[in-house]
């Protein structure tokens, strides 16, 4: 599997490219905004992209996603709780700062534990709100796509409408911690970590 990330948006939001080197099938996650620095991304790797995944619908997370449609006729994927923030900048937040909003539609809406493949990769959906309703990782054997879930030592923010500490908490200890200590996590926001060091040293949420 082959991933690769750059920063996009003035909130320092990790958009990944994530692939099947086999099949040269690809997703993009969270294309939140800077089009042309995704679009060059998307280009340089030169992967068929099958999915444009946006683990929640907060507008650094979604402002990219009808250009990448446009562009790759890809299929938007979104947890169901969240695919109102595609069309309206109210939801998405992009309304609070500012931000134009070109509106478009999801193809594909999951629930916790759907999987759909990337070329011959397996992904699992988890459903894990708190950070907003709609929120979801997603998991394939070794590595976790977090979202604004789960941080290097922190958690996403719930002091957002429709966020709540309570269900981010029970997320991550029922749905994140009892995944291999060893799985590498890739977030929405900041530097990898692993499982194993969030279980031991985040601040928010301890095994």
């Amino acid at each position: 599997m082959h991933v690769e990330n750059i920063i996009v948006t003035a909130f320092s939001t990790n958009c990944y490219l994530v692939g099947d080197e086999e099949t040269k099938q690809a997703m993009v996650i969270d294309p939140g905004g800077d089009w042309e620095a995704v679009k060059k991304m998307v280009d340089d790797r030169g992967y068929n992209i099958k999915y444009i995944v946006c683990t929640h619908g907060h507008n650094d997370h979604i402002l990219a996603v009808k250009n990448l449609k446009d562009y790759t006729n890809a299929s938007i994927i979104i947890q169901d709780k969240d695919k109102k923030c595609l069309q309206n900048p109210l939801y998405s937040g992009a309304l609070m700062f500012g931000l134009a909003q070109e509106e478009c539609f999801e193809d594909i809406v999951v629930f916790d534990g759907e999987v759909f493949n990337v070329g011959n990769i397996a992904f699992k959906v988890i459903h894990t709100p708190g950070h907003t309703k709609g929120g979801m990782c997603l998991y394939t054997t070794g590595h976790l796509f977090s979202g604004d879930t789960l941080f290097y030592g922190t958690v996403g923010r719930t002091d957002f409408p429709r966020a709540s500490f309570d269900e981010i908490k029970s997320s991550i200890k029922d749905k994140l911690y009892v995944l291999p200590d060893d799985t590498v996590v890739y977030p929405g926001h900041g530097r990898k970590t692993t499982i194993g060091h969030e279980k031991k040293n985040n601040m928010y949420v301890k095994a």
